[in-house]
């Protein structure tokens, strides 16, 4: 069974009481912080719609009355002081009226705004009011034909043509006596309507801004005087916004036009696609807040103000919301578009009481974002907020469904807390500052009689009394008083302190006003009800997460009070600070006994954990894998330094030698010599097990990372060239400062066999010097040689062999040092007939000719033919001439008497004919010394052998050419001999073939050298000529 109405239904429900009096009477006189109900109607249709108050707390209603009725409408007013007053009606619909109560509910006076057309033609309707800073009151609306305000006398009236069915604006400013200052309308004669829809008055200095659309052709004009107007764009009739401007006595300032605008540019000319705005709000420093309507489609979704030009992002054919914020010279601050697919209206706008702006709207059906802020899909009322610059704060679905995008079905207001009231016909609801909460009461307001109650307008003070208003087809009893009911729907005006939750306590007294709290208990005496208290004890923890609720009083949880932030004292009330299933007395990790502790950053413990039943590896109370567990397996090594956080228990990590054991080389938390550490230090090589190892310093420098660059051979050891202990990089078995080749070939060990001169180069593929003497491999005739360094003393011909052990040619003219009369001579040549003509080594052009091969050159030769026998003769002054050593030589200071004599009959000599000694022969002895026949033969017989054993040595020679590697001239005497044999003596020089040309010069050409070869010295032997 249906509930009688018995509460204002925009709040919560009023204890029913039993009716004592009737038509406003009350018990109390004195009522002025009490709550009371007036009723207004006549025989007709009347409607409250619109509620304010003044300064002063009295209160304006505005609304309609004697709808449809006669001259004989009687429009009754009540009063709480047992009065009543009364307004006439006439021919005309839906005559307005304009009613101000004192605070206590005495009527103070009334107005009315008619037409002087009966019903059928003339209307009026009133869309906003707006309170001025003298306390009047602004109104404005629409009209036809011609509007009375009041009984005419006060201005004058505002008229169209009376031959014209045309809607024009209005805007009319009435003083806080009731009598009426100034009126406007908008539009001239033509075929064009005008709709005011909203009004804002500039708390600072009383200036007048109205809002609307306006309707007209290129050939109509929208002006309010004739200096400032503005005409149609299009020649078909076309929707567009306006914005007017007045001073407060009335004052045209100037009029402004919103446009729409395809995306490409042009203006559109359809209407189909329009806008409209609806209501306007003024902030105390002149900052203009618009709010319109705008239709648009994929290529028309702009509108225009001031030549500024604001886009709609969406593309379907809809109705989107736009707010605007403008100066008092209409220079436009921002501008948003808000909506989706589907139709979304903007109805209301409120200024709340920290400048926030509050949108009240409806939507038809999907959802759309409002800013970040998404609303879910359906037809829905609801209301959003956004700042004094344009950025989205929230936006709530409203219970209340499903509605007209009428803005007059419903109000809304701000009260002095931020709280947001909205009523919508028969429905209430509020709203919490932040938009996270609403309360909505009684969706079925109507009574067991069918009494139908509807809520269109609501205001809250700035002391946070409610004024609603409405109509009802019935009497309406609140507060033990009982409104008229003169027939069909009346209209009401009530004020009361609300009464949230029904408890009987106003919500002015009551220290819980949304939960009913009849014994008022107040836990922490803070002045909020325990049930509305989310904090009971006032420690800054809500009691939802309080582990302490009614906890001690008087302190505030912060993170040196309360660590763990669960709403219990640490001090006294909570025996585990941290919340971490071990006890303070303990835990390792207790705040309150740790204050010092490193971790604990700013004024709070910042970086310790709380709260957590995770894993404790040591079970010191410290949570592994935070900031407050500095080392989860209790090693000495930190956890944001350990390899190894949950390693082995009860072991310290020590790397310093010397005092005590090293048991974690590298300090990585991981013990050595165990399956957490199998490479003690770090160098990515393992050494455990010790079968396995594979690094040759297992506990070599920290810090490297085995690799080319750090360990060449790859063997766990840092190079040398880094200061390491590797003092053999490549791992050849040289160490690395005697090696040539340090980071050489790998896999390979030096020996005398791979690496002859032991440089650490392999000779295979690195050694270009084997021997290292400093003569290159292929420059070397002995490349595996002696070791020695190459030099001039070394080495005299430079050809890698050394002279004292390797090279039987010094100097490498082809003349082994036993042979060369000039072992170590000139270099770069060959022993030839052309350069060496006596083949003994030394080079004829520089080192001369030495016929008789004793070392001296013929042209320092005193003896340059001797016969000289090395063994028994000596040359001590160099001259040329040998002695013999047993002194029987020339020269060698013996006397001629005690050599021996030849006769003519001795062997080979030469007989001297001089008896007297005088260096003269004689007369009959003149000539040479005659040769005896013996002597003859004997030459003979040598000539023959020598020519025997030449041809022999030639046959010889020819085979053994090539055993040496160079191509040099090799003496055959020294194949057969271990000395080169003397010469023969003669008496007298071998005749030569005179047709012979003479033996070649070294300085001569080839061309000539072969010449002389053909002409027969190819075979010449300059030791057997």
């Amino acid at each position: 069974m249906r509930r009688a109405i018995i509460i204002s239904l925009i709040f919560l429900l009023f204890p029913l009481a039993s009716i004592s009096q009737v038509s406003g009477q009350v018990t109390n006189d004195n009522v002025s912080d009490q709550s009371w109900i007036n009723g207004l109607g006549s025989d007709r249709y009347d409607d409250a719609s619109h509620v304010t108050t003044a300064s002063d707390g009295s209160i304006y209603v505005v609304g309609s009355y004697c709808e449809g009725g006669q001259d004989d409408c009687n429009f009754r007013i009540e009063s709480m002081d047992n009065s009543h007053s009364s307004l006439q009606g006439s021919d005309s619909c839906n005559e307005i009226f304009i009613t101000k109560y004192s605070a206590n509910g005495n009527h103070l006076w009334s107005q009315s705004i008619s037409n002087e057309r009966n019903c059928g033609s003339g209307q009026q309707v009133a869309n906003d009011i707006d309170i001025t800073p003298s306390d009047g009151l602004v109104i404005t609306g629409y009209y036809r034909y011609e509007l009375v305000f009041g009984d005419g006398t006060e201005i004058d009236s505002l008229q169209s043509s009376e031959d014209e069915n045309r809607w024009r604006g209005y805007v009319a400013q009435v003083d806080s006596d009731g009598e009426w200052e100034w009126a406007h309308q908008f539009g001239r004669e033509g075929n064009d309507d005008s709709y005011a829809n909203g009004v804002g008055v500039d708390p600072s200095n009383g200036d007048v801004y109205v809002v609307g659309v306006w309707e007209g052709t290129s050939n109509d004009w929208f002006q309010v005087d004739d200096e400032q107007k503005f005409r149609g764009h299009c020649g078909n009739y076309m929707e567009s916004s306006f914005i007017v401007r007045f001073e407060n006595d009335g004052t045209h300032r100037w009029s402004k036009e919103i446009e729409g605008y395809r995306a490409q540019g042009e203006l559109y000319c359809d209407n189909n696609y329009r806008n409209e705005l609806n209501d306007v709000e003024v902030d105390s420093s002149s900052n203009i807040y618009l709010l319109g309507i705008h239709r648009s489609n994929s290529d028309q979704g702009c509108i225009e103000l001031d030549s500024t030009r604001i886009c709609s992002q969406q593309t379907g054919s809809s109705w989107n919301i736009f707010g605007i914020k403008i100066d008092d010279r209409a220079y436009v601050e921002w501008g948003e578009i808000w909506g989706g697919d589907n139709n979304e209206y903007g109805h209301e706008l409120e200024i709340g009481p920290n400048g926030e702006i509050v949108l009240r709207g409806y939507r038809d059906g999907g959802a759309f974002l409002f800013g970040d802020y998404p609303t879910t899909s359906g037809r829905r009322e609801f209301v959003a907020q956004f700042n004094s610059t344009g950025d989205e704060q929230w936006i709530r679905d409203l219970a209340m469904c499903c509605y007209s995008h009428d803005k007059n079905e419903g109000g809304l207001s701000v009260g002095p807390e931020g709280k947001i009231y909205v009523v919508m016909k028969e429905e209430i609801e509020t709203v919490s500052a932040d938009g996270m909460r609403s309360i909505s009461w009684d969706s079925d307001p109507k009574d067991d009689d069918g009494t139908d109650l509807r809520v269109n307008g609501i205001h809250v003070d700035e002391n946070g009394t409610m004024y609603q208003v409405g109509s009802i087809d019935g009497t309406l009893n609140l507060f033990n008083q009982l409104t008229l009911h003169g027939g069909n729907h009346d209209a009401w005006i009530s004020k009361y302190y609300p009464d949230t939750d029904g408890d009987g306590i106003p919500d002015k007294d009551d220290n819980c006003n949304e939960n009913e709290n009849i014994d008022q208990s107040d836990y922490d005496n803070d002045g909020i009800g325990d049930l509305c208290d989310e904090d009971n004890d006032n420690d800054s923890i809500v009691d939802q997460y309080d582990d302490c609720p009614e906890g001690e009083i008087g302190w505030t949880s912060t993170k040196s009070t309360d660590f763990d932030n669960d709403g219990c004292k640490d001090s006294s009330e909570d025996d585990n600070d941290d919340n971490d299933r071990v006890t303070d007395f303990n835990d390792r990790c207790d705040p309150e006994t740790n204050t010092n502790d490193h971790l604990y950053l700013e004024s709070g413990f910042s970086d310790w954990e709380i709260g957590w039943d995770g894993d404790d590896y040591d079970n010191d109370g410290c949570r592994d894998g935070y900031l407050e567990e500095q080392d989860s397996d209790n090693d000495g090594v930190i956890d944001s330094d350990d390899q190894c956080k949950m390693g082995t228990l009860d072991w310290l990590s020590n790397f310093i030698p010397g005092i005590g054991e090293v048991t974690d080389h590298d300090g990585d938390g991981c013990k050595d010599r165990s399956d957490e550490d199998f490479d003690r230090d770090n160098d990515g090589l393992n050494d455990y097990p010790v079968l396995e190892s594979v690094d040759a310093c297992p506990m070599g420098q920290v810090g490297m990372i085995s690799s080319k660059e750090t360990d060449y051979d790859g063997d766990g050891c840092l190079d040398s060239n880094l200061n390491g202990e590797d003092r053999d990089d490549d791992n050849d078995a040289v160490d690395s400062v005697a090696d040539l080749c340090p980071k050489g070939s790998l896999g390979w060990i030096s020996t005398e066999v791979t690496d002859h001169d032991r440089d650490g180069c392999r000779d295979i593929d690195e050694d270009s010097d084997k021997d290292n003497d400093g003569i290159q491999n292929s420059d070397d005739f002995c490349p595996t040689g002696v070791i020695f360094n190459s030099n001039s003393m070394t080495d005299h011909d430079g050809d890698g062999c050394r002279d004292s052990l390797e090279d039987m040619d010094d100097d490498g003219d082809g003349i082994l040092d036993g042979d060369d009369f000039c072992p170590l001579g000139e270099t770069g040549w060959t022993s030839g007939k052309v350069l060496d003509s006596d083949g003994d080594g030394c080079k004829d052009e520089s080192e001369g000719i030495d016929s008789d091969r004793d070392g001296v050159s013929d042209t320092s030769d005193s003896c340059p033919n001797q016969d000289v026998d090395r063994e028994t003769m000596t040359d001590e002054d160099g001259d040329g001439c040998w002695q013999s050593i047993d002194g029987n030589g020339t020269n060698d200071q013996t006397p001629d008497d005690s050599a021996p004599t030849l006769n003519q009959n001795s062997t080979i000599g030469i007989e001297e004919n001089d008896e007297n000694n005088d260096e003269q022969t004689e007369s009959n002895q003149a000539g040479v010394g005659s040769i005896t026949l013996s002597n003859e033969l004997l030459i003979i017989v040598a000539i023959l052998v020598t020519i025997l054993i030449a041809l022999v040595l030639v046959s010889m020679l020819r085979l053994n050419r090539g055993n040496k590697r160079k191509n040099v001239w090799v003496d055959p005497t020294n194949l057969l001999f271990d000395d080169p044999p003397p010469p023969p003596v003669v008496s007298s020089p071998i005749q030569t073939d005179s047709n012979l040309p003479p033996p070649p010069s070294s300085n001569e050409s080839q061309q000539q050298v072969n010449m002389y070869n053909q002409a027969g010295y190819q075979d010449w032997d300059p030791k057997n000529p």
